[in-house]
């Protein structure tokens, strides 16, 4: 922010949005390496759904479904899969949306191991060589430092596995899956891998 002060040109290529609209004055967008849209911020986020391969009557509906319920984001939504959509594939966009769907449910059974693999690459893995319970999942892999603490996060409901909320102790955490998800509070996860 400080190089932009002084009116240095920098160019900033991300595909999170809300990024964009904080640090940079205008936007491009390019596919197959070329730039097909260039513009002011405030004038994309006026005409961003005009872009899009969806006719003029579906942007209507879009719109005034988004006015009547702006919590639900859809006209944001609908940006992001068409821009997904017209940049990369269809399929990958309705990965994208099965992805974050299950990001936001922590259901990661509708996920391909290898889509699970990529999104939670970078967060703390537990490899299970067998069942067990989820207190000792807890103890043992230090998401919870003693077992009275791991029993106060049971009791808080501030442990999920896979999606649900547990708070009784002896939940065995299965090898019916290769793969489980915990969730202590609201942002920390962790990627339970069984060894088969």
């Amino acid at each position: 922010l400080e190089e932009k002060k002084k009116g240095t040109t920098i160019l900033y290529s991300t595909h999170i949005l809300s990024e964009v609209s904080k640090i940079c004055d205008r936007i491009g967008m390019i596919k197959e390496g070329r730039i097909i849209k260039e513009e002011r911020i405030e004038d994309m986020e006026k005409n961003s759904l005009t872009y899009l391969t969806i006719d003029s009557e579906e942007i209507e509906k879009i719109m005034c479904e988004h006015e009547k319920h702006p919590e639900k984001r859809i006209a944001q939504k609908t940006l992001a899969y068409e821009v997904v959509k017209d940049i990369h594939s269809k399929e990958e966009a309705d990965r994208a949306i099965r992805v974050s769907e299950a990001l936001f449910t922590d259901d990661i059974k509708q996920l391909t191991e290898q889509e699970i693999e990529e999104v939670f690459a970078n967060i703390p893995s537990i490899i299970l060589d067998n069942e067990d319970t989820i207190l000792n999942v807890l103890v043992f892999n230090k998401i919870a430092a003693s077992r009275r603490e791991a029993r106060e996060f049971l009791n808080n409901n501030a442990i999920s596995l896979d999606g649900t909320l547990i708070n009784d102790e002896n939940i065995t955490i299965k090898n019916n899956s290769k793969y489980h998800l915990i969730r202590k509070g609201k942002k920390k996860y962790y990627l339970i891998k069984i060894r088969f």
